[in-house]
């Protein structure tokens, strides 16, 4: 990263980030200008960045909010970022608004499209799951009878976890059918009958990827295998991250089905992310978004591989490439951790003295949790069962199932109208 282009009049303009985004951005970009919801972009200002309040659901009013700024003050932006899967279609309207470099905005809004996307991929000859759009209960069973079990139903568009629903068996299409939809209708109320996607569940190892594509070169910045929790009706439930080895013929094909994906739906530059499923030496591709992994892994890059997905994002943002990585090898045997409760209830207090302690413990990441807060089982996020996130060492990812239940077990939660505290 040139000197000058972090401290030029030229700031990097970065959509709705987090204040905890804010600070490492502006710790490389420090004259960086933020656009947020008014909410926001309180909290930031407070906090003393440069911030831009504007109604975000209104694509327009954001860019004339940019746009306004930028003759005030004189400047031109450097580049745009985003880290939020939420906006980034309204990033790249900005993007092309104000002349900057970004994915177009039909790529960006057919990547939030789960059914649309995963369609032109299997076309271009992408291995992805089996899978369709589904309006009503008889689309469901019609699927469900040209494929075998188990089946993925989720949301087109959403986001993480949110309504990721596992069918083992077609005695439970109609109930599955029933809670996405409700769950669906909270977001949409003015839609009756919302669609999802049902897909054919492949069984396997699931990965998680950071790249850097510049034309027909595509490096991999960062490689994480998922530890998958075993939870009934729901899927994709992660525990943690851990630092996979792949032989050199994966690797390849890792790279030439990211290559192949993103040339498909016109992402021909910049940082991206995948999910993807290994199954039978195959890689079947699931998702892929204009931005870096989140969550706790920027955190688990910057202390296993050296690599700060934040920082290099808004390096690919203003027309540099991140620097070269050979292949992300960890520099120490560490993996990402989520903490979760086995049980519901209102939070009196809650420990993190016996996890400090544990003697494979590296760093708390973040506490999700604290005194008056809920935590909550049900079908439509896992999240909320999430008590922390926290790097540990685990130098043998087979024994990663054991260490997830002796760290959660070692933060220790009062719940209220109980005496003692309990272990998760």
């Amino acid at each position: 990263l040139h000197p000058d282009m972090t401290h030029s009049n030229n700031p990097l303009l970065v959509v709705h980030p987090s204040l905890d985004y804010a600070r490492r951005v502006c710790s490389h970009f420090p004259n960086a200008v933020f656009i947020a919801r008014p909410a926001r972009a309180k909290e930031l200002r407070t906090a003393g960045f440069r911030t831009l309040a504007a109604d975000l659901s209104d694509g327009r009013a954001a860019l004339r909010c940019a746009t306004d700024y930028a003759l005030t003050q004189r400047l031109c932006y450097a580049g745009i970022a985003c880290f939020v899967c939420e906006y980034l279609p309204l990033t790249a309207l900005l993007a092309a608004g104000l002349g900057l470099p970004y994915v177009d905005v039909q790529t960006a809004a057919l990547l939030r499209d789960k059914a649309r996307c995963g369609a032109l991929w299997e076309r271009s000859g992408v291995p992805v799951p089996t899978a369709q759009r589904i309006d009503d209960l008889s689309e469901l069973e019609t699927f469900a009878s040209t494929c075998s079990p188990p089946w993925i139903i989720k949301p087109i568009d959403a986001t993480g976890s949110e309504w990721v629903l596992r069918i083992d068996d077609p005695s439970q299409l109609a109930d599955a059918h029933t809670r996405i939809q409700h769950g669906l209708r909270e977001r949409t109320p003015n839609d009756p009958s919302p669609a999802y996607l049902a897909q054919r569940c492949i069984e396997g190892r699931e990965f998680g990827v950071d790249f850097f594509i510049e034309g027909q070169r595509l490096r991999i910045l960062r490689l994480c295998e998922k530890f998958l929790v075993e939870t009934p009706t729901q899927a994709g439930v992660v525990g943690g991250y851990c630092i996979p080895h792949l032989p050199q013929r994966l690797r390849r094909q890792l790279q030439d089905t990211l290559r192949q994906a993103a040339r498909a739906v016109g992402m021909m530059r910049g940082i991206g992310m995948a999910d993807l499923i290994l199954s039978n030496d195959v890689f079947y591709l699931l998702e892929m978004a204009p931005r870096p992994g989140g969550d706790c892994l920027p955190d688990l890059c910057r202390a296993a591989f050296n690599y700060d997905p934040i920082r290099a994002t808004c390096e690919a943002a203003i027309g540099e490439t991140p620097r070269a990585i050979h292949w992300p090898r960890p520099r120490r045997p560490l993996c990402a951790l989520h903490l979760m409760s086995d049980r519901e209830g209102t939070i009196q207090q809650i420990d993190f003295s016996a996890l400090r302690a544990h003697g494979s413990f590296y760093k708390l990441i973040e506490a999700y949790c604290e005194p008056g807060d809920t935590l909550r089982h049900w079908a439509g996020s896992y999240e909320d069962r999430i008590v922390a996130s926290c790097l540990a060492y685990c130098p043998d990812s087979n024994g990663l199932a054991d260490l997830w239940r002796e760290l959660s077990d070692a933060v220790h939660i009062t719940f209220v109208n109980e005496l003692e505290p309990n272990p998760l």
